[in-house]
């Protein structure tokens, strides 16, 4: 008996395929902040505070400090002028009260300007205005190594050393105190303009080979008429007076005037009066002070101020 095969069913169809799951790339993670740097942002806002506070604080001292006046209250503003100082110490002693020194170094000008345009003259008044504000302040060392200088500039200097040992202020509001004294320390050389602001210091101290004394003036000029005649130059001047050219050097000596010689011997021995008088007065005062501590000047000392250095 034949039996036929039934027939396979056909192929089922393939299941459908699934998409790949979606991956998606985990949140950054927040950056942890640093503790030391919050640290130093605190530190920072409290330094940059306490300038702020400074600064107002000066600002509000100084308001009140120049914008006040015994006449009340006014809206100018003031500026300082003048040299800006800054104390050096030379030695601590471990002391309150202090010794302010004040150096005189070289020639003595009033001309000469630091870069700020500031003379010799203008830094020894700031020096001593300073030591006469600072109540710690009770004597000045006047150190002094100069040949001299000009007359007006030791004059100027001169009378602010006097000025200073006399009538030292005090504080705001208090008494004028009594001065306080000089004393003045002269190196290897303090001649002429040197000896001149030397006079009214209450002390001179000097070493036994410290050259000093010149007291004298001179007044020096050239005369180049003799050159200029071996070269062919003629000089050519119009003036309004006669003596409008004086100290001139383009004259032949036998053209000056007599007149105009005793004229400027007479701006000499008038100017050589005056720094006889200053050392007269300065150590007058420095002996009335010292009392039987120090010397008196000889009475022939004026025998000695002819010009002659002394050791």
């Amino acid at each position: 008996m034949d039996m036929e095969t039934p027939p396979l069913p056909p192929n089922p169809a393939p299941p459908p395929l699934t998409p790949p799951p979606i991956i998606t790339a985990p949140p950054p993670a927040k950056p942890r902040k640093s503790l030391g740097w919050m640290i130093f942002a605190i530190i920072l806002l409290v330094l940059l505070a306490f300038s702020l506070l400074g600064n107002f604080t000066q600002f509000i001292s100084h308001a009140f400090s120049s914008g006040f006046s015994r006449s009340g209250f006014h809206t100018s503003l003031a500026r300082e002028v003048g040299p800006r100082l800054e104390e050096c110490l030379l030695q601590d002693n471990d002391a309150r009260n202090k010794i302010a020194v004040v150096t005189v170094d070289g020639i003595i000008t009033g001309y000469a300007r630091d870069q700020a345009g500031n003379s010799m003259v203008d830094v020894i008044k700031a020096q001593l205005d300073r030591a006469k504000e600072d109540d710690r302040v009770k004597a000045v060392i006047l150190k002094v190594d100069s040949p001299g200088g000009e007359v007006m500039a030791s004059d100027e200097i001169n009378k602010v050393i006097a000025k200073f040992q006399t009538d030292t202020p005090g504080e705001s509001g208090r008494p004028v105190k009594r001065g306080k004294p000089v004393v003045c320390s002269m190196g290897s050389l303090a001649a002429s303009g040197g000896y001149y602001i030397s006079a009214p210091s209450r002390w001179i101290v000097a070493n036994e080979l410290t050259i000093t004394g010149s007291i004298g003036v001179i007044l020096h000029t050239w005369n180049y008429r003799g050159l200029m005649d071996k070269v062919g130059l003629a000089p050519v001047t119009y003036k309004s007076g006669k003596f409008k050219d004086m100290l001139s050097g383009d004259r032949s000596t036998n053209e000056i005037p007599a007149e105009e010689r005793v004229m400027v011997q007479g701006l000499i021995d008038e100017t050589y009066q005056k720094f006889k008088n200053v050392v007269a007065d300065g150590r007058k005062y420095a002996h009335e002070k010292n009392k039987t501590e120090g010397h008196a000047l000889v009475n022939n000392w004026t025998n000695y101020a002819d010009g002659r250095v002394r050791f």
